[in-house]
């Protein structure tokens, strides 16, 4: 057995799909036999079968490499390149109800099982003539069964191969992260999404990628969560050499047969389009298409929800009611449009001097509304509505310049407190309307 070295040096080394024919003739050639075939049960077809590959001595310019996709079941077919058969008169011998055997007096096969203990498919040898010694078939169970524990692991199957070619061409976001949240897999998406190559990818941490921050803040507790044995769904953004995206992602755990989580799938989507048209749908809904203040309708749910709030917790906000001087004035003597320029310059001063969380909400025409929340101390309270008055008549009276006019702004303002007293919105609009026109009263020295 002169080849027995070289065929155990070659089983010794990692397979890949592209040497699966050098391990045949391998093993042909260190059990001296003519031949060696490697197939698979189709997983797609239950009809057929997949060779992956084979040798055979016996038949001149035998190729190394032999793929006979689809081999019908149940029917005496040749391989030509190989000369074998696709029988069924076996299955009490080799315990299954196909196999392919070569024309020969002797045939030995291993059988090839998937991680779960099923028969996947088969390692085979062959003698045309004489039989095979008892110190070849030990050899030849050694070495198959070798063989076949690194082919179960390999995407030979072509629904495998199918997998592996989806996820590697895929658009999509789809990756995997070990446990040391280092990326080990990318599929193609990635390369075009953060501009790099994936093998550029590959082996960098997700905090190097996505950087410190969106790491810690938004990636790795739901990758943590995940590493726990939890499937985490996640929307938020990343930064890329493009801008901003706004990511949709799926995180799960990957366990291994005995359930031990080795890392985390991450299946992620740019769904940053789809986020612009919602938030535009939403200010379709709750904004003034003019002013992109808040809307009544708005206005009044929030209204609703904060006194309900308020009746329940000790908290108290403040109501404001505007309603601008001489308004129809100013249309009526420079026109509409720069009536709606007017508005629009107020609620652009009112967002800038106000806090970020205060609500500013055009009622409708020329009437506006301001809910600020307001601080627990209640002996400083009114100390906080004349801040927040002023600022208010601050962004009233900043003069406003169109076409060469200067317009200067003035308004009645009424405001109220928001408390566990006021028991709805209507309630409160009408008791800050109430306030404003008592105000314009005196402005005017009723």
């Amino acid at each position: 057995m002169k080849y027995y070295e070289d065929a155990l040096k070659l089983l010794g080394t990692s397979r890949t799909n592209d040497n699966l024919s050098d391990a045949t003739k391998a093993i042909a050639k260190a059990t001296e036999s003519d031949g060696c075939v490697i197939y698979l049960h189709s997983q797609t077809d239950t009809d057929r079968v997949d060779v992956l590959t084979g040798y055979n001595l016996t038949i001149p310019h035998t190729p190394m490499s032999v793929s006979i996709d689809r081999l019908p079941k149940n029917s005496e077919k040749e391989i030509p390149a190989l000369g074998y058969l696709y029988l069924i008169d076996q299955q009490i011998t080799l315990g299954h109800d196909s196999i392919i055997q070569p024309k020969c007096s002797a045939y030995l096969a291993e059988f090839i099982v998937d991680q779960l203990g099923r028969t996947i498919g088969q390692i085979a040898i062959f003698r045309q003539q004489g039989y095979y010694s008892d110190t070849v078939i030990p050899l030849f169970r050694l070495m198959a069964q070798k063989l076949s524990n690194e082919i179960k692991h390999l995407d030979s199957a072509p629904e495998y191969k199918i997998h592996a070619h989806m996820i590697a061409e895929t658009p999509q976001l789809i990756s995997y992260v070990d446990k040391r949240y280092i990326y080990r897999v990318v599929a193609k998406g990635y390369e075009q999404f953060f501009d790099k190559r994936i093998d550029q990818i590959v082996g960098l941490s997700v905090a190097d990628l996505h950087g410190e921050r969106i790491f810690h803040e938004a990636i790795k507790p739901n990758l943590d969560k995940c590493l726990a044995g939890e499937t985490v769904h996640s929307r938020h953004w990343v930064e890329t050499p493009s801008g901003p995206r706004y990511v949709d992602a799926t995180k799960t755990p990957f366990k291994d047969l005995r359930g031990q989580i080795h890392g985390v799938i991450i299946n992620a989507h740019d769904i940053t389009d789809l986020k612009n048209y919602q938030e535009k749908l939403h200010d379709l809904v709750v904004k003034d298409y003019l002013t992109t203040a808040y809307n009544r309708r708005f206005f009044i749910e929030h209204l609703e929800k904060v006194i309900t709030h308020h009746q329940r917790t000790p908290s108290c906000g403040a109501l404001f009611y505007l309603d601008l001087n001489n308004f129809k004035h100013i249309n009526d003597h420079y026109g509409h449009t720069t009536g709606d320029h007017v508005l629009k310059h107020l609620v652009t001063e009112l967002t800038q001097r106000l806090r970020t969380d205060d609500i500013i909400a055009r009622l409708g025409g020329d009437e506006f509304a301001v809910y600020c929340h307001l601080g627990p101390d209640i002996t400083t309270q009114q100390e906080q509505l004349a801040k927040l008055t002023h600022k208010i008549e601050r962004a009233i009276s900043v003069p406003f310049h169109f076409l060469e006019q200067e317009l200067v702004l003035s308004s009645a303002i009424g405001v109220i407190v928001v408390d566990e007293t006021i028991t709805s919105a209507e309630q409160a609009l009408n008791l800050a309307d109430i306030s404003m026109y008592k105000n314009k009263a005196e402005q005017k020295g009723e």
